[in-house]
């Protein structure tokens, strides 16, 4: 049976943690992304809302629910956000 020596050991290892933290920034990229966009469509939309409601729309039940649903929306990912990078300070 081959002997495994350390340093080879230890070259698998960086590899593998090289590899896995680059497969986490991959998907912390596309989640930046997704989020992005969902944040620009939600915007464009608060947009198109805010212009009914100054406009004189006579119904703004649907308008008011969509700017509600936004800022809480908005709030969550500020919030998530922030705890994040807080983690991230506490770790390193």
């Amino acid at each position: 049976m081959p002997q495994v020596r350390s340093s080879d050991m230890r070259k698998a290892h960086t590899q593998d943690m090289k590899n896995f933290q680059n497969s986490r920034k991959g998907r912390d990229r596309i989640k930046i992304i997704v989020l992005t966009a969902i944040l620009l469509i939600l915007l464009a939309l608060d947009w198109a809302v805010l212009h009914d409601i100054f406009e004189g729309e006579p119904n703004l039940y649907l308008e008011y629910t969509i700017v509600m649903f936004s800022i809480i929306l908005i709030s969550a990912v500020i919030f998530i956000t922030l705890k994040r990078k807080k983690r991230r300070v506490n770790i390193t």
